[in-house]
C-alpha cells in the first residue's frame, strides 16, 4: 500500500566535477548515521526499471 505522504527535502547536496562510487557511499553513509534509515523508499522512474533488491542490500 502506497502512502501519500511524501518530500521535496533536499536531504544532500555534494557539488564536485565527479562523483565516483566511494564518495557516494560515503556521503550516504553519513546521511544514515545523521538522519537513520528511511523505513520504506518509494520512487518513480517512470517507465524506467529499479532493482529493489540492490537498493535493499545498500540500506542493510
Amino acid at each position: 500500500m502506497r502512502r501519500p505522504h511524501f518530500s521535496r527535502e533536499c536531504l544532500v547536496l555534494v557539488a564536485d566535477t565527479s562523483l565516483s562510487g566511494l564518495r557516494v557511499t560515503r556521503e550516504l553513509d553519513a546521511l544514515l548515521a545523521t538522519r537513520g534509515k528511511p523505513s520504506t523508499i518509494d520512487s518513480d522512474n517512470g517507465t524506467a526499471s529499479l532493482d529493489f533488491d540492490d537498493l535493499g542490500a545498500a540500506l542493510t
